[in-house]
């Protein structure tokens, strides 16, 4: 057993240290016939290589980081405990990532509506207040580069979704690691989220003996189903990015209609002959230019978000999930049902790995 053990470990490659509650660190070697070693103080562990690499140091970052959140992850055991606490960053993560994306937009606007207005409002003190916009854009955006919120909330969800198969195959009996089959091309980052796995899995097998149920898969097939397509007159997550890829044009929509607003004396003059007040003019073209940078705003925020991407994705995956329910209650025999279980098992994890792919290439700093 793991007494008071607070941390995951990194097991893949040879030894690897975890902390506990306690003053003490266990030296874990998965290779060893005894796997779970006590040692006496933190200050005799060492890394088994004496070089903590780029994978070790994120599942260290994770690992602080559930600390200094103050989040209680549950479960007896390391892949339960990974689940809960990955599921519950990332969620957070989440939310920190889309109010900080809207705050920057909307500096943005107003930092281009500074630009505009700025031309007709001829004053010093409107001047500062142009450059304040500015720098407000820059320096919120120089934070979010460094602070990486988008970054770990895709890297935690990629790494609770990759916990949950594992759970759900190994309360199933399926003896694969999800490893094996998660995130092979994901580079570095896709790395330490292996690794991870792999390290809590191995700890789970030298420490616990399960009861193989293969109906707790079932409910984890229809969870999905129910996630994607919604039930009871709740919306899914179709419905939900369908709904906001919509609502993101037709915002830009409005907000393109309000720029052409700009153009009105400029037509009064040509068609007309007619000059229209200063005043007047001078507010038809601080709307296009607020209008044209609201416009602009709602795409590149749709287009970050990934609304229509994401959409047609988990359409592919509902329906995958469900013909897999249909199959699993087909299945004449236990192994049938099994396989079933374990090839859906690889498609979330592959849609898992689109979607951190999809992302990984929308950040903020084209926005």
């Amino acid at each position: 057993t793991l007494p008071g053990v607070s941390g995951l470990p990194d097991l893949s490659h040879g030894p690897a240290t975890l902390a506990t509650e306690h003053p003490l660190v266990l030296c874990i070697d998965s290779a060893a016939a005894a796997p779970v070693t006590r040692i006496e103080s933190v200050e005799s562990a060492v890394h088994w290589d004496g070089v903590p690499d780029h994978a070790s140091v994120r599942i260290d970052g994770f690992n602080r980081e559930i600390a200094d959140s103050e989040i209680e992850p549950t479960g007896h055991d390391a892949l339960g405990r990974l689940f809960t606490a990955a599921d519950a960053l990332a969620v957070r993560m989440q939310s920190r990532h889309r109010r900080w994306t809207i705050i920057l937009l909307a500096l943005g606007v107003f930092a281009v509506a500074s630009v505009d207005t700025q031309q007709q409002i001829e004053q010093r003190w409107f001047f500062g207040i142009q450059v304040l916009g500015i720098m407000l854009v820059l320096a919120l955006w120089w934070l979010l580069s460094r602070w990486r919120i988008k970054d770990r909330f895709q890297e935690y969800r990629a790494l609770a979704e990759g916990a949950r198969v594992q759970l759900v195959w190994r309360d199933a009996g399926i003896d694969d690691s999800v490893a094996d089959y998660y995130l092979a091309g994901s580079g570095v980052e896709g790395y330490w989220i292996r690794r991870a796995l792999r390290g809590s899995r191995l700890v789970d097998r030298s420490a616990t003996s399960l009861a193989f149920d293969v109906t707790g898969a079932r409910v984890w097939m229809k969870g999905q189903v129910t996630y994607f397509d919604g039930s009871d007159g709740r919306n899914g997550a179709i419905a939900k990015s369908r709904r906001m890829a919509r609502r993101c044009s037709m915002l830009a929509i409005a907000a393109v209609a309000i720029s052409l607003v700009g153009f009105i004396p400029d037509v009064m003059q040509l068609v007309l002959g007619v000059g229209l007040d200063s005043r007047f003019v001078s507010l038809c073209f601080v709307l296009c230019g607020v209008g044209v940078a609201c416009a602009a705003a709602f795409v590149a925020y749709s287009e970050l978000m990934g609304f229509e991407q994401v959409s047609r994705r988990y359409q592919l995956s509902a329906a995958h999930f469900r013909q897999a329910l249909v199959d699993f209650d087909r299945a004449d025999t236990n192994e049938g049902r099994l396989l079933v279980v374990r090839v859906m098992g690889i498609e979330a994890l592959r849609e898992a790995g689109d979607w951190l792919a999809l992302h990984a290439t929308r950040g903020v700093r084209p926005v």
